[in-house]
């Protein structure tokens, strides 16, 4: 691992786990060995951990190095480790990711996460593509879109064996059943029950 010396800033390591079946030791032994100044210790799972790891961010100061083991100790995706870099970046804090090789102290550090954001941007294009792909052959077989009914079949069976009977009114059935009017309407006519 390339240590850069940054006398003028403090080196805070930051490990985390997400729950406590986890092991944090070796996160913290990597982290001493570069040769951190302090290390945040954090047993936090990813729904509450986004915003606790920005609170750690701001309270650290311009010319500080933050330094983690791998990137999804700081975030979920490729997006959102460009997003905590540019974050950093604002605050004057510089990034280390050991696994990556990501220094952004350094020019070859600064290009790494610049390819990683043009590859991150491939990707969500790409996505965007085969979802696109994806729906339009699905479109092909018959696959219907959009909001689920919020009643299941046997609920229009009884809303129609209901209206059949002539005992409810179309208020009460709609009630009873989750069937809306209109499917209740459509469904009638598509039988040949009149209204």
């Amino acid at each position: 691992m390339n240590k850069i010396d940054n006398k003028t800033g403090k080196r805070i390591g930051y490990a985390r786990i997400s729950d406590r079946s986890q092991e944090i030791r070796s996160q913290i032994d990597q982290l001493e060995a570069y040769g951190v100044d302090e290390i945040i210790q954090e047993t936090i799972s990813s729904v509450s951990w986004e915003k606790k790891l920005y609170k750690e961010i701001d309270r650290m100061e311009e010319g500080t190095t933050l330094i983690v083991i791998r990137p999804d100790r700081i975030a979920r995706n490729t997006a959102m480790l460009l997003t905590v870099a540019e974050k950093l970046e604002k605050k004057g804090i510089h990034l280390v990711v050991l696994s990556l090789g990501v220094d952004t102290r350094t020019p070859v550090g600064k290009l790494v996460l610049t390819i990683l954001g043009a590859v991150s941007e491939w990707e969500k294009e790409e996505l965007a593509i085969k979802q696109k792909n994806g729906i339009k052959a699905a479109a092909k077989r018959g696959v219907k879109f959009g909001p689920k009914p919020g009643f299941e079949k046997e609920g229009l069976e009884m809303a129609i064996e209901m209206y059949k009977s002539g005992n409810y009114t179309v208020a009460h059935i709609t009630k009873v059943t989750g069937v809306p009017r209109a499917t209740l309407y459509r469904r009638l006519k598509e039988i040949g029950v009149s209204k």
